[in-house]
C-alpha cells in the first residue's frame, strides 16, 4: 500500500476535514484504495484555478486533472445549492496516483464545503474554524 508523506501532509487519513496552510482536506480511505483532497476556497470567482499535485509514489494510476476538477466543481456548486453558500474554488491539491474514482472527489468536495459552512473544521492544533475565520492568503 502506498503511504502519502509529502510536505507535513502525513496527518491521519480519516474522514475529518482539517486545515493545512491554507487548504481545507478530508480523505477517503474504505480499503486498499484512498483519495485525498485539499481546496482553497474563497468567496468571489478566482481568474484562475491553482492546481497542485502532491507527490507521485510508486503507483500506476494518474488522475485525469480534467475529470477530477469537474468532479469537485460539481461538489462545491452542489453544496452551495443545498446550504445557500457562495463558495469558488481558487486550488485543488490531490495526490496524482490515488484512486480514479471521481465520485469520491465529488463527494469530498461537498464535505468540505460542508463542514467550512458549519464550522466543523480542525486546524493543525484541533480548534475549531468557521467560515468566520478562514480567510485563505490569496
Amino acid at each position: 500500500m502506498c503511504q502519502l508523506l509529502q510536505d507535513g501532509f502525513d496527518k491521519p487519513m480519516t474522514n475529518n476535514i482539517y486545515r493545512k496552510g491554507d487548504l481545507l482536506c478530508c480523505s477517503h480511505i474504505p480499503g486498499p484504495s484512498h483519495n485525498w483532497l485539499g481546496l482553497r476556497l474563497q468567496e468571489d470567482q478566482p481568474s484562475e484555478i491553482i492546481l497542485t499535485q502532491m507527490s507521485i509514489r510508486s503507483c500506476e494510476t494518474v488522475l485525469d486533472e480534467e475529470k477530477l476538477c469537474a468532479a469537485v466543481d460539481r461538489g462545491v456548486i452542489t453544496e452551495n445549492a443545498n446550504s445557500g453558500s457562495k463558495w469558488f474554488v481558487a486550488e485543488i491539491a490531490y495526490v496524482a496516483d490515488d484512486s480514479p474514482r471521481y465520485s469520491v472527489y465529488e463527494m469530498l468536495a461537498v464535505r468540505i464545503v460542508s463542514a467550512l459552512n458549519s464550522g466543523h473544521i480542525s486546524n493543525s492544533v484541533g480548534n475549531q474554524v468557521t467560515k468566520e475565520l478562514y480567510h485563505p492568503e490569496a
